[in-house]
């Protein structure tokens, strides 16, 4: 089956944001993320996160999601990608 253009998107996002996070995580000290109490999640555990959301609602019906999260996005990419 052929990926859609949203699954894409969705995919590029998160590889995005991946990206960003390992960046952060390479150059920025231990005690500068202490600091700043910056820890990102880590993209396995944001797709685990996501197994645990259950819906069963007809895929037309519209949901909102509230992501508590304060970084940068990987938990609302990986419920995208989940859904």
């Amino acid at each position: 089956m052929p990926i859609s253009f949203t699954d894409q998107i969705h995919a590029n996002l998160l590889k995005t944001i991946e990206y960003k996070a390992s960046v952060y995580a390479k150059t920025t000290s231990l005690d500068q993320k202490k600091k700043l109490g910056q820890f990102f999640t880590d993209h396995r555990i944001a797709g685990f996160m996501a197994t645990l959301f259950s819906l069963d609602l007809p895929k037309s019906q519209k949901i909102e999601i509230l992501d508590c999260g304060a970084g940068h996005g990987i938990l609302s990419i990986s419920l995208l990608n989940y859904l």
